[in-house]
């Protein structure tokens, strides 16, 4: 049986990082609401402007070579401002969401370590990743 990683895949591209650790929880979809409501008119107007979710903290952790350490580190910073199919441990297909940030939050070496996706693995990067669900389409 294949393991199967958490990853975030960019939409519309081959671009994708996986992670050995993706925990969190994503929220779910509710209606965003904004107040129009003009001074000095009687009552209240709101306007409904789609289909999102509050944005959701994740904890993601992932083994690198030494020498990849670098672009590893950019390519999770590039995920940013980007749309994403997140993929979770179990496969399932969550759907598209926003990477709104990421923030690198510990870099440790390692002695030596194997099992993880780097071979050998040298270095155990984590960061907080804050990921926004969202209906917003996509062109193909």
């Amino acid at each position: 049986m294949a393991i199967i990683r958490p990853s975030l895949t960019q939409v519309g591209t081959a671009v994708e990082v996986q992670f050995i650790v993706f925990s969190g929880v994503l929220q779910p979809f509710g209606h965003t609401m904004r107040d129009i409501t003009r001074p000095g008119v009687d009552g209240q107007a709101w306007r409904k402007e789609g289909r999102r979710a509050m944005a959701s903290s994740f904890r993601a952790m992932r083994d690198s070579t030494n020498a990849a350490v670098e672009a590893l580190k950019q390519q999770v910073a590039d995920l940013k401002s980007a749309i994403h199919t997140f993929k979770d441990e179990f496969g399932t297909d969550v759907g598209r969401v926003i990477v709104v940030d990421t923030k690198l939050i510990e870099d440790r070496r390692l002695g030596a370590a194997t099992g993880g996706l780097a071979n050998p693995s040298q270095r155990l990067l984590t960061w907080e990743i804050l990921l926004q669900r969202t209906e917003v389409p996509v062109e193909a």
